[in-house]
């Protein structure tokens, strides 16, 4: 609870931040509505426990266009809604690595990847590191990895 209050007061923080070249995006009379439908995306991806859900079941679920969704995203805080989500399980993943009991495949298992070495690639590509050296990074050594 505490860690999903942090975030939302990151987002609206990060929101009052003027930008500049993304403000063309954000129609006037349409701002308060684009912050609903960008708060109900953050629950929805905060709800959604797979990484696998496409940003056209968000859209779907928010019964508006993957276009749209694009465009609010981009107007609240200047990403697209593939980065605010890899942003976020990467986010949650971290925490989850930092659980000493787990071993990294359980880990991945748990984020619902199929494959751990799958998770591995993402993680890295996103953070630059492995899991493994995320871990040792950390200073969390585990005999089960």
């Amino acid at each position: 609870i505490m860690l999903d209050s942090l975030v939302s007061i990151l987002f609206v923080r990060l929101h009052r931040i003027p930008v500049r070249k993304t403000e063309f995006l954000v129609p006037k009379n349409a701002d308060n509505t684009y912050k609903i439908y960008f708060r109900r995306f953050m629950q929805s991806v905060k709800m959604a426990s797979s990484f696998k859900k496409s940003i056209e079941e968000y859209a779907t679920e928010l019964n508006i266009s993957q276009g749209h969704l694009n465009r609010i995203c981009k107007g609240i805080i200047g990403k697209s809604p593939k980065d605010i989500i890899n942003e976020y399980f990467i986010h949650v993943t971290k925490i989850a690595l930092k659980n000493v009991d787990k071993s990294i495949a359980q880990v991945a298992f748990d984020l619902s990847f199929d494959d751990p070495a799958y998770f591995s690639r993402i993680f890295k590509k996103q953070t630059g590191l492995t899991p493994k050296e995320f871990r040792l990074k950390q200073g969390i050594k585990t005999a089960k990895d």
